[in-house]
């Protein structure tokens, strides 16, 4: 009786053993990143400047929500250009409607409303 009870607990154990070595194998593998283009990136980044630049709010707004719908891969400039012409929309917002109206379009846009 004692030998079936062994090669049970023998079996349990093996399985185990190697359920927990694929869980750490598929934990160490890392997920593959999709490249960023950066020239796309810093072309994106450059005509939401301009754009800001010229106080074009509705360009500003249509090149923000552009890169962001092109997925979570925006390089760092884009981010920044960003940041910055939003900066500018917040802070020209009480001097000029056609701002105010752009900050709260693109506030709109960018939480689903």
């Amino acid at each position: 009786m004692k030998s079936p009870v062994l090669a049970l607990g023998l079996l349990v154990a093996a399985v185990a053993a190697f359920g927990c070595k694929k869980k750490e194998e598929a934990a160490a593998a890392p997920e593959p990143v999709a490249p960023v283009n950066t020239s796309a990136g810093n072309a994106a980044a450059d005509a939401i400047t301009k754009a800001s630049e010229a106080n074009d709010y509705d360009a500003v707004v249509a090149n923000i929500l552009q890169g962001q719908a092109a997925g979570g891969a925006q390089t760092e400039a884009q981010r920044a250009a960003s940041e910055a012409a939003m900066r500018k929309l917040l802070e020209q917002m009480d001097k000029n409607e056609k701002a105010r109206e752009a900050y709260q379009n693109l506030s709109r846009m960018r939480n689903g409303r």
